[in-house]
Formats: structure tokens, C-alpha cells, sequence
């Protein structure tokens, strides 16, 4: 294989989201309805903790609380694993599911034995499945307010620090999304020294 050839293949890898270090992540799973499909259904865990949340997951169906981890924290935003709430109330148009990611309020809470916390990101879709497009939004934020705004959850008054969009294709579905009847799109390895993350 000649220099070319090579430089053409190593541009065409799919290279990790890198983030730097921040107090708050906010993943949302944004779609069209019906085109893409008709009621997303997300199921975002930790794992490799070696704490009681491993496998612990948010979103629609998923036991013991869908909504947050740990399921008597208050306030909601001081929670591991923040979801918003299930999108099912638009008959068409854009759709969003957002969860936040507080792995800074995890690692000062918990004592996780290794130094990289991974949270696992599955969809499928619960109703139809159309084309199946799904734009994985990662926002990271320093500071400021995190509050719920229908089924996606805003920063108020915090310094934006990264903004990165992956596009993913799901073909899972129809009903509970758990392990088995899901897509996985995407898992972020946090590091709990220098607060930065990846995503894969």
C-alpha cells in the first residue's frame, strides 16, 4: 500500500469526542418523527464502577427509578444519572431525550475503584422504526444552573465548554429497550484525575 492510499484510509477513520474538564454533561438523542422513527427509548447507565449504580439505568421502563440515580436525591440536579423525561407527546416534528451525566457529583459522592468511570449509551425504538437517524448532542458546561424544560434539561448562567454531535443509525427496536434490544452508540469514558472524558 503506498503513502497515499494510506493517507486516504487514516481520514476516513472515525476519530473519539474529546472533552475537557467540566462540572455538568448534557447528552441529548434528537430525531424527526415519523422519519426516523416514532418514540425513542434510551437506557444510559454507569459501569466498571465497582459501586452499587453499575448497570443502574435511566430512561423509559428501566427499574427501580427511570427518572434519576439515586432515586431519593434531591435536588434532581445533584443526581448521578438525570433523564428528563420520556418524548412521546408530539404526533410529528422534532424529538429530544435528554440526560444529564453528573459524574462530578459520582466521584465525590462515591468511591469508585477505577480511575476511568464508563456510562453507557443504548437506544432503540419503542414504536416504529423508520430511517432510523438519531443526532447524539454532548454539551459540557462549567458552573451555572441545570433545570428541566419539557424533555430536555438547560444550562442557565454556565460557561459552554464543549458542543459535539455524533450521528448514529438505530435499528433496534420494537419495545423495552434493555441490553439485549438496544443499539449501543456510544460509551464516555470519564477520567476521575483530570475530570476530562472521551466518547466512543
Amino acid at each position: 500500500m503506498n503513502n497515499f492510499q494510506k493517507n486516504i484510509f487514516k481520514t476516513i477513520e472515525l476519530e473519539p469526542l474529546v472533552f475537557d474538564a467540566f462540572d455538568y454533561m448534557v447528552v441529548r438523542f434528537i430525531y424527526t418523527k415519523p422519519l426516523n422513527g416514532t418514540d425513542l427509548d434510551i437506557m444510559v447507565y454507569y459501569d466498571n464502577t465497582g459501586t452499587i449504580y453499575d448497570k443502574d439505568a435511566v430512561g423509559f421502563g428501566q427499574n427501580p427509578n427511570d427518572i434519576k440515580i439515586p432515586t431519593n436525591i434531591t435536588p434532581d440536579v445533584d443526581a448521578y444519572l438525570w433523564w428528563a423525561t420520556d418524548d412521546v407527546s408530539l404526533p410529528a416534528g422534532e424529538c429530544v431525550e435528554a440526560v444529564v451525566i453528573g459524574i462530578n457529583k459520582f466521584n465525590t459522592t462515591e468511591l469508585p475503584i477505577s480511575t476511568n468511570i464508563n456510562v453507557y449509551l443504548r437506544v432503540g425504538w419503542f414504536n416504529t422504526i423508520g430511517e432510523g437517524t438519531v443526532n447524539l448532542e454532548l454539551k459540557t458546561y462549567l458552573g451555572g444552573t441545570m433545570s428541566k424544560v419539557g424533555t430536555d434539561i438547560i444550562n442557565t448562567d454556565g460557561v459552554l465548554v464543549n458542543n459535539q454531535t455524533k450521528t448514529v443509525t438505530v435499528t433496534s427496536g420494537i419495545g423495552q429497550v434493555t441490553e439485549l434490544n438496544s443499539n449501543l452508540v456510544g460509551v464516555i469514558t470519564y477520567n476521575k484525575v483530570d475530570n476530562t472524558a472521551i466518547l466512543t
